[in-house]
C-alpha cells in the first residue's frame, strides 16, 4: 500500500502552436536558439525568426544525437563570453539536454567546464540558471520536465547523468502538430521508448498513485495510437 508519497514538478506545460507560445515572450538581451540542423532545412527555424523579428535571437543548429562530453565542454568554452539572457531548445531529447547543460553552466560564474565539475572532488554548488523554454518533438526521454540531463563519453564508453533542480526547463511547450513531419522510424523509436518507460515507471520502487495514473494513460494512447502510425497514417490525438 502506498500510504506515503509526493509529486512535484516546477516545469510549467502547455499544449498549444508552439510559435503562439512565446506571443508574450520578452528578453532584454540575446537569446540562445539550440536545435539541429534538420529543423533549420524543414523551416521551422525560419518560421520562428519570421514570427518574432524584434527579438535578438543567436541560432546554434549543430547538435548532433547524444551530447559529447568534449562537445559539450568546446560549446560551454565558445558562448561564455555571451550574455545571454535565456535559451530556447527545440528538439529531441539530444537538443533538450544540450540546452539544460549550456543553461546551467553559462549562468555561473565560476567558469569551469563541463568535465572538470563532473570529475573533480570539489564542490561546486549551483544557485540559478538561465531561463530555459523547450519544445520538445519527440516522445520517450521526457527530458522536457526532468532535472536530469544525460552526457555521453564516447572516449570512455561512459554515460553520466547530471541532476539539479535548475535543469528543470522554465517552460515546455507541447505541439502534436511538429511531430507528424518526423521520418517514421524516428517515431516508432520514440514511440516504443515511452512505451518503454510507462512500463518501467509502473514496477519502479518509487512509483506513486499518481506516477502509475500517467503511466498507464500513457500506455493506452500508445497501444491505441501507435498501430495507424505502422500503417503511415498518424492520427493526432489529444485527450
Amino acid at each position: 500500500m502506498m500510504s506515503n508519497w509526493i509529486f512535484h514538478n516546477n516545469c510549467n506545460i502547455v499544449s498549444c502552436n508552439w510559435l503562439d507560445a512565446f506571443d508574450k515572450f520578452t528578453c532584454s538581451g540575446k537569446i540562445l536558439f539550440i536545435t539541429s540542423s534538420s529543423f533549420t532545412s524543414r523551416g521551422l527555424v525560419s518560421s520562428f525568426l519570421n514570427r518574432f523579428p524584434s527579438l535578438d535571437i543567436f541560432v546554434f543548429d549543430q547538435v548532433t544525437p547524444n551530447p559529447d562530453l568534449t562537445f559539450l565542454d568546446s560549446l560551454i568554452s565558445t558562448f561564455s563570453s555571451n550574455q545571454f539572457c535565456a535559451i530556447i531548445a527545440l528538439g529531441g531529447g539530444s537538443v533538450i539536454d544540450t540546452a539544460k547543460v549550456l543553461s546551467l553552466f553559462l549562468d555561473q560564474s565560476t567558469n569551469i567546464g563541463l568535465s572538470e565539475y563532473l570529475f573533480s572532488d570539489k564542490a561546486y554548488p549551483f544557485t540559478s540558471s538561465l531561463p530555459l523554454y523547450v519544445i520538445p518533438t519527440t516522445s520517450g526521454t521526457g527530458s522536457e520536465v526532468t532535472p536530469f540531463s544525460t552526457i555521453w563519453d564516447f572516449s570512455s564508453k561512459c554515460k553520466y547523468s547530471l541532476t539539479s533542480s535548475y535543469l528543470i526547463p522554465n517552460l515546455s511547450v507541447l505541439d502534436a502538430e511538429i511531430t507528424t513531419s518526423l521520418p517514421q522510424e524516428i517515431s516508432i523509436i520514440s514511440a516504443l521508448d515511452s512505451l518503454s518507460h510507462s512500463f518501467e515507471s509502473i514496477w519502479n520502487h518509487n512509483a506513486s498513485p499518481m506516477s502509475i495514473s500517467f503511466a498507464t494513460e500513457s500506455l493506452s494512447l500508445i497501444l491505441t495510437t501507435l498501430p495507424s502510425l505502422l500503417d503511415h497514417s498518424p492520427d493526432i490525438c489529444v485527450r
